[in-house]
């Protein structure tokens, strides 16, 4: 139903009607065969843009770089890359592997033998809804405390890694994720002269 008054649609009917009166057919085909040029296509490109912009949230809490990180990238010229350790954490998978939980000191010993690190944190947030969801988090948010990573991958395209999680009550749980980041977490150091 058309809520507008009655005189502004009888003049755009009269307008309409007096403007396909005289417009000549050709000009359809024309406009027809044109092809939207470069200046339409890239202003439509921006405004599809923009509105994609308006619908991402970006008050998420920034992954921070670890407190401390304990390197054991095999020998004095390897270090851990922080860098490395951020992106990998974020890139975890949704929910935690099914897969049997070594001991700490068996974590250690992993990450010892296959070149990684373990970074720490004191109270990181972590986006992981489902997980939050089912240890009792009153958002969204996990609170990371460690992050164990070794560069051994379980596929071509992920890695395991354990990340320790400070529950609401206070207490530290180890859980195993898959990350889909693959990049080494050590790096070799490049001395210059």
């Amino acid at each position: 139903m058309d809520l507008r008054p009655e005189f502004c649609r009888r003049i755009e009917f009269k307008i309409s009607r007096s403007s396909r009166l005289f417009r000549d057919p050709q000009d359809d085909i024309v406009r027809a065969k044109q092809k939207p040029t470069g200046v339409k296509v890239l202003f439509a490109a921006l405004i599809a843009a923009l509105a994609l912009a308006g619908c991402v949230s970006n008050n998420h809490p920034r992954l921070l770089s670890p407190n401390t990180v304990e390197s054991f990238c095999g020998g004095a010229e390897n270090y851990a890359r922080e860098t490395a350790i951020e992106s990998i954490v974020a890139s975890t998978d949704a929910m935690p592997e099914d897969f049997p939980i070594p001991s700490q000191a068996q974590i250690v010993h992993n990450v010892k033998a296959q070149n990684g690190v373990i970074a720490h944190w004191t109270d990181q947030p972590l986006y992981l809804p489902k997980v939050a969801k089912a240890y009792g988090y009153p958002d969204d948010y996990v609170r990371l405390g460690d992050a164990a990573i070794t560069n051994r991958m379980i596929s071509v395209d992920a890695r395991r890694i354990y990340l320790t999680l400070i529950l609401p009550d206070g207490t530290r749980k180890t859980l195993p994720f898959r990350a889909f980041d693959v990049q080494n977490v050590c790096s070799e150091a490049k001395l210059s002269a």
